[in-house]
């Protein structure tokens, strides 16, 4: 990796067996940028790879803008935005690679993702014609719909397969821990964007805080009969 560098500056990330600490320090004593354990979903090593594209075209304009006389506040500033912006968007990436695998890892089988998004869509826009949602549903709220609504179920990734992929009707005990699906997902999607930190998002990402609130609240029923908080009608 060394030699390799020596010829011209790239970003290495290695994809290995040995995710423990042991095997990760060794790859980065290497020279790797970064390490994923194998096997992976193509979709996470996709993401890693954008975000390392991103660095590497942050870098080269922060050289272009040097070559051209431009400040060094700039130069720094321009990197940051870069490298800002490809963090989140591999993050993104990374949650949507998490709802596919939720969803494979469900006995539930089509295209269960697309079909929600789909319908959830098709209500908005119905319910949108409507005076009484006029002022809340426009065209970015059925845009940020359409990227939200696949990851509702992502919580799944937490639930054990005895129970995700159990024929038949659950137990109560195990309803139960199936329900808890819904505040896991929000954990996650908090968790991957740092919205509790950053209070806010990005342009890219405007989307996240509806699929936080989808993911906790898209078993909530009409009646307040739903889960995790008892919600009911317009409160939901």
């Amino acid at each position: 990796i060394h030699a390799l560098r020596t010829e011209r500056p790239v970003h290495v990330m290695l994809v290995g067996e040995r995710a423990d600490a042991a095997g990760r320090g060794a790859a980065f004593e290497a020279g790797a940028d970064d390490f994923l354990a194998w096997p992976c979903e193509p979709a996470e090593l996709l993401a890693r790879a954008t975000l390392h594209v991103r660095h590497r075209h942050a870098v080269a304009n922060v050289a272009r803008l040097e070559s051209e006389g431009s400040p060094a506040a700039e130069c720094l500033a321009t990197l940051i935005e870069e490298q800002a912006r490809g963090i989140i968007v591999a993050r993104t990436m990374t949650a949507h690679a998490l709802a596919t695998l939720a969803e494979r890892r469900d006995a539930e089988t089509g295209e269960h993702l697309e079909r929600m998004r789909d319908y959830a869509v098709a209500i908005a826009e119905e319910l949108g014609r409507e005076s009484a949602y006029a002022g809340l549903i426009d065209g970015t709220f059925i845009e940020q719909l359409h990227h939200a609504a696949p990851l509702h179920d992502i919580g799944k990734v937490a639930i054990p397969d005895a129970i995700l992929r159990r024929p038949g009707h659950l137990s109560p005990e195990q309803f139960e821990i199936m329900k808890t699906h819904a505040e896991a997902g929000a954990r996650v999607l908090e968790a991957i964007l740092g919205l509790e930190v950053d209070g806010g998002v990005t342009d890219e990402v405007s989307f996240m805080p509806m699929a936080v609130a989808i993911a906790r609240s898209h078993h909530e029923r009409w009646d307040g009969g739903g889960y995790p908080d008892g919600l009911a009608a317009h409160a939901i």
